[in-house]
């Protein structure tokens, strides 16, 4: 059974990932996910064919994982996070690669999102599921 996002669940969820983004304490992980080489590429690709022209939804992004990618391939990327450590680092890398005209960054809760109904083409995401009661995040995925 999925554990309910209580206000103290997503606090600790949020300092989690803003020690995270900010202190890189994650970045030695990022070896045992080297066999995924080939599978990260496919996902890539689908979303470069994607990308042209879509409204995109990047869900959970982090400090912007797929957002550039799309974003350079055409879409318009609006990428959230509960993190606002993760978010201020996405837009200035959004800022660096010149790409903020077609991003748009915020913080917000991923079972709770401040968006309006079928706004986007595509939604992805990578990392996030196991963080959230899947109930309400899918229900939010699919409006």
């Amino acid at each position: 059974m999925p554990m309910p996002m209580t206000a103290d669940r997503l606090d600790r969820e949020r300092e989690f990932h803003d020690r995270a983004f900010s202190e890189q304490t994650r970045a030695e992980v990022g070896r045992f996910y080297s066999v995924t080489g080939a599978l990260r590429a496919w996902y890539e690709n689908a979303l470069v064919e994607r990308a042209p022209g879509a409204q995109a939804l990047e869900y959970g992004c982090g400090p912007g994982s797929a957002a550039y990618l799309l974003a350079e391939h055409g879409a318009v990327v609006t990428g959230i996070d509960l993190s606002p450590v993760a978010i201020d680092l996405a837009r200035r890398e959004g800022e660096r690669r010149w790409l903020e005209t077609r991003l748009d960054f915020r913080v917000m809760d991923a079972e709770r999102l401040e968006l309006d109904d079928d706004a986007f083409d595509l939604v992805c995401g990578s990392g996030i599921l196991h963080h959230l009661d899947l109930e309400k995040a899918y229900g939010e995925i699919a409006r």
